[in-house]
């Protein structure tokens, strides 16, 4: 019997194709089928167990193009009759990346037409996949930052590095554009913070010194010339202070009131997390 707890590459490459062959499935949108099952954006039972992290402990990193940390995940058994010992297992975490993740939106792409969810009607009408996707990436490396500045050995920057002209698209692209409705009642920074993730180029900087070199947070991508801009133009500030993830989140929550977004919402979650999962997996 193999070890459920540590598989072994051909479990693992297995279990990729399974879960890869499950999700193609519900793509042929012309049957009742093909409606997500609820299951699949509950990821609470995903995180519930997340340990707490310990703004006080100290840690040395590794340097292998990218920034890792060593630890270990304990596994326990439940109360019973046997009395097997705790197994300890070495797991070496990806902390910070030396380059972005890129990312192409393509209208041919899988989820494209959103399937919708069964048992929910009456939201995700559209789909808001690619915009929740960067919003997240955006919420998770600020609070990356918030979290790493705690440690003494890093030093962690966010910061908005969009300029006006990221913002204006060619003539020949204008055709293609997508504009993103955020609503009537935003405020400038509000506005701000959109503005940076739709823009055409780079339009944050999530970054932490060690060593004598920077590193960039593990969401960071890059979708350039994605051809998303907003519906309406805002009269904005030259500068401005990047939002913290408490604020972006209440920007994102209230994006996804404006359009009715339930489902959409988890879903862009679990995608940002994969692309970490899948680049952490590549450089190891």
């Amino acid at each position: 019997m193999g070890d459920a707890a540590c598989p072994s590459d051909d479990e693992f490459r297995r279990t990729l194709e399974e879960s890869l062959a499950t999700w193609s499935s519900y793509l042929d949108t012309q049957s009742e089928d093909s409606l997500l099952p609820r299951r699949a954006i509950d990821l609470r039972s995903l995180v519930v167990a997340s340990p707490s992290l310990d703004k006080t402990t100290s840690f040395d990193c590794k340097e292998q193009g990218s920034l890792y940390i060593n630890g270990v995940s304990i596994w326990r058994t439940s109360k019973g009759e046997c009395d097997l010992q705790p197994k300890v297992m070495p797991k070496q975490l990806l902390l910070a990346v030396g380059s972005r993740t890129n990312v192409t939106l393509s209208e041919d792409a899988p989820f494209s037409d959103w399937p919708g969810v069964r048992g929910l009607s009456g939201y995700d009408k559209g789909n808001y996949l690619s915009v929740l996707y960067l919003a997240w990436a955006y919420i998770l490396s600020a609070r990356w930052v918030e979290l790493l500045n705690s440690s003494a050995d890093h030093e962690c920057h966010m910061a908005y590095t969009a300029q006006e002209a990221d913002n204006v698209l060619p003539e020949s692209d204008k055709q293609s554009v997508i504009e993103v409705d955020i609503g009537d009642n935003v405020c400038e920074q509000e506005a701000l913070w959109w503005r940076n993730l739709l823009c055409s180029g780079d339009g944050w900087d999530a970054t932490v010194d060690y060593n004598g070199r920077t590193y960039l947070s593990p969401w960071s991508v890059s979708a350039n010339n994605a051809g998303l801009a907003l519906a309406t133009r805002y009269p904005l500030s030259a500068e401005s202070n990047s939002s913290g993830s408490v604020v972006a989140l209440e920007y994102l929550s209230r994006f996804c009131v404006h359009h009715r977004i339930y489902a959409q919402c988890s879903v862009a979650l679990a995608g940002i997390f994969s692309t970490n999962t899948a680049k952490c997996y590549r450089d190891t």
